[in-house]
């Protein structure tokens, strides 16, 4: 259900861009070219009309896709794209598992995860649009017969014998352990089995009566607690004795639409990349566990047959003296990098009061939703008087282009502010991993603090059984040598003990008051501390402090101009930093984020505020280093704007920070 409603949605946002751009004469005529014998030839695609094209026969043929672009970078913003069109998951990205031939590196189970994903879809999807780069259209996979043997489907309510299960995933390369943290793991306690799929982007927990799947859960590997339920999952399996001998092309059917764009570059690479694995082959015969090149690749002689069985689209940049079967003339948008009067000016000049009728555009711009427009909107008004008549369409394009010859401009949030757009996550990304695998770096005899239970001592895991019931535990030994088994759900309340190096601290006794009275201590201690804060607090609260202007014009274009999407937390952080701002009271918040999350914005645009009001703005930092990227970054993000940004650290001499003191 929640898939349908988001199909739906995705259509009420775009439909009436489709229906602009699929009416247009171009489209008719390359519709007509879908029906004939041979290669149709496109020219002048540009931008994320790329995206459009690629629906659009799609929609009309009903047909699954190969689309083969040049790079990795440009293949994931297309399928970013193209999910604004389609249905979840009718457009999948097909990595390359290697950066150059013969690559042993570092076992990525992400990426091995999106390939195999890639694969089971085309299996199971009609209609499946499936973007990769040259170099993976040589790569050896599963053969489809064999890889569809290996796909198992699980539904809440149906029957399925739980030891077959479980005897299955280990004929199939997955790795019974303790604790499932990665893809390709399993693990069994009880009733309860949790795997993490080959194909999988996070693990699930089942849990069986007798042989009855009871539920299906979804589970955070940090916390190994459930986060959601789901009526199903594919489980995907890999037989041992079954080399890779197949290709991507044999997973899709005769007349299939095969599309190269930029199939000058495509080749070129498809060309460079063979050479050099006939190359790296030669040189590493000795050390690789193959006899023959074609075990690992398909040959590139091969190719010409097998695209016999497709219909091949090819989208070139240039002539090459043969004139293309459908020319777009499309032109990259212009770009304004969150320089707003260049964009009035542009509003002017093409759609406001245009010189001739041959300069006016009809002028689309994509939003993110309500909040985009309304400040953009409120940016027009204070500079233009009022709100020019822009088609306003709410959706999300990596990158819009121009259609002179129809007088149509698309644009979309980063050719106005610069502003990138971040791919599209329509599943929830795994959380890091990192405590249970603290846990299990853990080496018997180290020391461990239970928040129930106090200091205790790690020894390992055990299998015990509770009410009938086989368990996983973790043991903990207590003063005396008791032992307190703690189960994996309740991970979340054991931490490694941190002290002073050489520290060695007494070990808890169970069933003692002493860590009760250690915690009351503690309490004790910190409600004192809280005491006093409320006490500074309340002395805070009678004096008054500096109350900011609201936003201005320009705080909204600074911000607007924030190259990136920000995150739920980051907007709440930065309004609660401005409502602070323009209250009397003295301000006093802690900002608190891991590296990267985007506090550096939240202090550029409390900085700026500042600064609108007529204050100087003193950023500290820890090292010389951060005070050179701080720089570098403020300086950036307001260089639009008649900001004096400076630095004082040991990089500038004593003149120079005299001078800027």
């Amino acid at each position: 259900m929640p898939e349908q409603l988001e199909a739906q949605q995705i259509d009420r946002y775009m439909l009436k861009l489709k229906s602009l751009l699929y009416a247009l004469p171009e489209f008719t005529r390359l519709e007509s070219c879908l029906n004939r014998q041979g290669p149709v030839h496109v020219r002048g695609i540009s931008g994320s009309l790329l995206a459009v094209v690629i629906n659009f026969i799609r929609e009309v043929s009903r047909t699954p896709q190969i689309v083969v672009m040049p790079e990795g970078e440009d293949a994931e913003k297309l399928v970013d794209d193209l999910q604004a069109f389609l249905p979840a998951g009718e457009a999948v990205y097909f990595p390359s598992d290697e950066v150059v031939p013969f690559d042993r590196g570092t076992f990525a189970p992400a990426l091995y995860s999106r390939r195999m994903n890639a694969l089971a879809t085309v299996l199971e999807s009609r209609e499946v649009v499936l973007v990769t780069t040259p170099p993976a259209l040589l790569r050896r996979v599963p053969a489809p017969g064999a890889f569809a043997r290996n796909i198992v489907h699980l539904k809440v309510g149906e029957e399925f014998e739980r030891e077959l299960l479980i005897e299955w995933l280990a004929e199939s390369g997955y790795q019974r352990v303790d604790i499932v943290d990665e893809i390709g793991q399993f693990s069994v306690r009880g009733g309860i089995l949790d795997v993490f799929s080959l194909e999988s982007e996070v693990p699930h927990r089942l849990e069986f009566f007798g042989d009855t799947i009871e539920s299906i859960r979804e589970f955070d590997v940090l916390s190994q607690l459930s986060t959601g339920q789901v009526e199903r999952i594919r489980l995907l399996g890999k037989s041992p004795d079954e080399p890779d001998r197949g290709t991507l092309f044999e997973y899709f059917p005769e007349g299939a639409f095969l599309f190269w764009q930029d199939a000058e570059r495509c080749h070129q690479r498809l060309n460079e990349w063979w050479e050099e694995a006939r190359a790296r082959f030669e040189e590493r015969r000795e050390e690789l566990d193959i006899h023959h090149l074609d075990e690992y690749y398909r040959p590139l002689p091969d190719l010409p047959p097998l695209l016999k069985n497709f219909r091949e689209i090819r989208h070139t940049h240039f002539s090459g003296g043969q004139a293309p079967d459908v020319h777009f003339h499309a032109t990259p948008p212009p770009v304004f990098h969150g320089n707003m009067k260049l964009f009035v000016e542009h509003l002017q000049r093409h759609l406001v009061r245009p010189a001739r009728e041959a300069d006016r555009r009809e002028i689309y711009l994509l939003h993110e939703g309500k909040g985009s427009r309304e400040r953009l909107e409120e940016i027009l008004e204070a500079e233009m008087g009022e709100v020019p008549p822009l088609h306003f369409l709410e959706g999300e394009l990596h990158q819009g282009f121009a259609l002179p010859e129809h007088g149509l401009e698309i644009l979309t949030d980063h050719e106005i502010f610069n502003r990138l757009r971040m791919r599209r996550r329509r599943r929830r990304l795994r959380v890091s991993a990192s405590l249970v695998r603290s846990l299990q770096s853990l080496e018997p005899g180290d020391i461990v603090v239970h928040v129930d239970y106090g200091i205790g001592k790690y020894m390992g895991t055990e299998r015990i059984t509770v009410a009938g019931m086989e368990k996983e535990c973790i043991k903990l030994l207590y003063d005396n040598n008791d032992v307190l088994y703690v189960t994996l759900d309740k991970l979340n309340r054991i931490q490694r003990y941190v002290s002073e190096e050489g520290y060695k601290p007494r070990l808890t006794r169970l069933g003692s008051l002493e860590w009760e009275r250690v915690k009351k201590r503690t309490r004790k201690a910190v409600e004192t501390i809280a005491r006093e804060l409320v006490e500074l607090y309340a002395q805070r609260q009678t004096h008054t402090g500096h109350a900011f202007s609201p936003d201005s014009l320009w705080q909204k274009e600074l911000e607007a101009s924030f190259p990136y999407e920000e995150t739920p937390d980051q907007a709440r952080a930065v309004e609660e930093v401005k409502r602070d701002m323009e209250s009397p009271r003295p301000m006093d918040r802690l900002i608190c984020g891991d590296v990267g999350y985007g506090k550096t914005e939240v202090a550029i645009r409390a900085a700026f505020k500042a600064v609108l009001d007529g204050k100087q703005v003193a950023v500290l930092v820890p090292t010389t280093i951060l005070a050179q990227q701080h720089y570098d970054t403020f300086r950036e993000r307001m260089a639009n704007f008649p900001v004096r940004v400076e630095m004082v650290s040991r990089f500038r001499t004593p003149g120079e920070q005299k001078k800027i003191l």
